[in-house]
């Protein structure tokens, strides 16, 4: 298990719910899986359901941590990519502005942290939801999804926050496993490269000038 101060000396940390902890645990056994076939130092980091804490204040205990270390140490990751918020629409007590405000929140740690550029996947289906209707679910995504949308144009001047919408492939019910949440094995797979997609487009707007920057210092 990495500690918060061997994640702020990767370039790349994925974080999210049961789907990330799960990737890790299939993909995640040799170095080369683990960085998605990728020149550069990722991690996975998974947040634990069955919590009285939702899974973004879990997310926001994360980004406090690393912002903790870069004050102490001035080391960061260069990208964060989050792949977040099924569990927390899933809920009976859900309310869009207070997600919108506590992520914001989130992202605005995650700079304070060092991170320079956050991307934040949309929110995925779910085929049976467990808290709430599937039509509830649906509705919600699709309101946070455009809430996204929004909040990378509004930011697009600051270049640090980007959206990663997954490819309609992800809509395939027959991804899903009989719970209707996770994903089957060949789901799984086409989730890893998903991820993988999220990671190039950090690359893709300057990681390589950052390359080993904590290794530097």
């Amino acid at each position: 298990m990495s500690t918060f101060t061997d994640l702020s000396q990767k370039e790349i940390v994925v974080v999210g719910h049961s789907f990330v902890r799960r990737l890790r645990g299939k993909f995640g056994t040799t170095p080369f899986h683990r960085s998605f076939a990728l020149p550069s130092r990722t991690e996975c980091v998974g947040t634990f359901g069955g919590r009285k804490m939702s899974t973004l204040h879990q997310v926001e205990q994360y980004a406090r941590s690393l912002r903790q270390i870069y004050r102490q140490q001035r080391t960061s990751p260069f990208a964060v990519v989050l792949s977040i918020g099924g569990n927390d629409i899933d809920s009976r007590h859900f309310n869009e502005s207070d997600y919108m405000r506590l992520l914001k929140r989130i992202i605005d740690t995650f700079n304070e942290a060092g991170v320079e550029r956050v991307v934040v996947c949309n929110i995925l289906p779910r085929k049976t939801p467990i808290k709430i209707s599937s039509e509830s679910y649906s509705q919600r995504r699709d309101l946070i999804n455009n809430r996204l949308r929004l909040l990378a144009r509004e930011s697009i001047r600051r270049k640090t926050i980007y959206i990663y919408e997954f490819l309609s492939w992800i809509t395939n019910k027959d991804l899903f496993c009989r719970d209707g949440i996770h994903f089957t094995h060949f789901g799984m797979s086409k989730y890893y490269f998903a991820i993988k997609a999220a990671i190039l487009k950090t690359r893709g707007i300057g990681t390589n000038k950052r390359l080993g920057r904590a290794a530097r210092r």
